[in-house]
Order: C-alpha cells, then structure tokens, then sequence
C-alpha cells in the first residue's frame, strides 16, 4: 500500500518565513509538512531556484536526499516548473489553484492556465491535488 507519510514532504514557497509559516499554521497545513526541510523566499535570494536548492540542502541535512533520490516539485506556475527542472527536479505543474468555477475544468482560467504550463513542459501535469492515489502512483512509479 502507498503511504503519503513515509515521504519526506517540505514547503518551497515565494513567501518568507513569518507569512508562509502563517499561511500553514491557519490552513491547518504544518502537520504535513516537515519544517527542517521547508524552504522560503527571505531565506535566500528570493529566486524559486534558490529556494528549491535551500530545501534539497535541508533535505540532506537531516538525511531525506541525495543526489539519488527523486525529487518531486509541485507548483502551479511556469517559473515553478523551470526552477524544478533547474534543480534536477521532477516538475509537477498543477492547473487549478482555487474552486471557483472559472479554475474549474471547462472554465476560461482554467484553459488559460492549462495552456501556459502545458508551454511550459513540465514532467507531469495534473489537474488538481486531489487525486491522492494517482499523485502516491506517480511518485512511487506504480502502473496508474
């Protein structure tokens, strides 16, 4: 059985630390996050480059990467998908990033948005985050 919590998980984020920390604490969202590894925008240049960098560094500090494992950047933009491949990264572009019905499938933001990362090639698109047992398949390199 895949199992979501024996993968290391960190938050790569354009935010700085107080807001992105903030954004986790009032989502509910930290407990699936493991904050040694976490990586934010005030941390280095605020280049998403840099911060996925900043979070593989953190992932070897605490024994969750080297330069053999499979590391998975989900984002849901192009520049994420280009830091993530500049990174040696599996890119991960997400289309929609909210439940209005224009971010749904057949909505106008959200054709608008798959054609922009669809440009931008990443290594696997998804439409959303909550197909959890094809996101587990993907990652783990089971038959989907």
């Amino acid at each position: 059985k895949l199992v979501l919590e024996e993968i290391p998980r960190g938050v790569v984020t354009g935010n700085i630390r107080l807001a992105g920390e903030t954004i986790l604490n009032v989502t509910n969202l930290s407990q699936f996050f493991n904050p040694e590894i976490n990586a934010y925008a005030d941390q280095t240049t605020g280049k998403r480059t840099m911060i996925i960098k900043n979070a593989l560094i953190n992932a070897n500090i605490i024994g969750a990467y080297d330069e053999n494992t499979n590391v998975f950047v989900f984002g849901d933009t192009p520049s994420d998908v280009e830091a993530a491949k500049e990174n040696s990264c599996i890119s991960v572009a997400v289309i929609k990033n909210s439940n209005t019905p224009e971010s749904s499938p057949n909505g106008l933001e959200y054709k608008r948005r798959k054609e922009l990362l669809e440009a931008s090639n990443p290594d696997i698109l998804l439409d959303d985050l909550t197909e959890i047992d094809l996101i587990l398949a993907i990652i783990y390199a089971q038959d989907i």
